[in-house]
């Protein structure tokens, strides 16, 4: 079975009491082949295969998508920004800290793509659940 550029074979191992996963390259696979999509998500490459995500539809893409996004429960804690910490920082803190320390939560994207504000759905939960504060860097992204 194919996945991009990575073959997948599972191997039974003599003392695993389950099958598991090997990845062997499949060097004659570039970016520039044409691989299969998976069946589940054929439908969804239809509609948006040719959507290109760069440095110039990011924004309009996020700014569309706060349309449909729907909005977070933001119950038990508190959402500052501290905008003189370098680029900028979400501080979300629980209305009730039953923890010690605190989370530095870094969103992801490879220093191309994201904001700090990407992550605060996820940065909401995590300081409601874990009763700690959670930081949110904003940092500098790539050419």
């Amino acid at each position: 079975m194919k996945a991009g550029s990575v073959v997948l074979r599972f191997e039974a191992m003599s003392n695993a009491p389950s099958p598991s996963l090997r990845f062997e390259p499949d060097p004659s696979v570039t970016s520039a082949t044409r691989v299969p999509t998976a069946p589940e998500f054929a439908k969804f490459d239809r509609k948006a295969g040719a959507l290109v995500v760069n440095r110039w539809t990011y924004r309009p893409l996020r700014r569309l998508a706060g349309l449909f996004i729907p909005k977070f429960d933001t119950s038990g804690v508190q959402i500052t920004e501290e905008p003189t910490a370098g680029r900028g920082m979400q501080i979300v803190r629980p209305d009730t800290v039953t923890g010690q320390g605190a989370v530095l939560m870094i969103h992801g994207g490879g220093y191309v793509l994201g904001t700090n504000k990407d992550i605060l759905m996820k940065a909401v939960g995590l300081a409601r659940e874990s009763g700690v504060p959670v930081f949110c860097p904003g940092y500098r992204l790539g050419p």
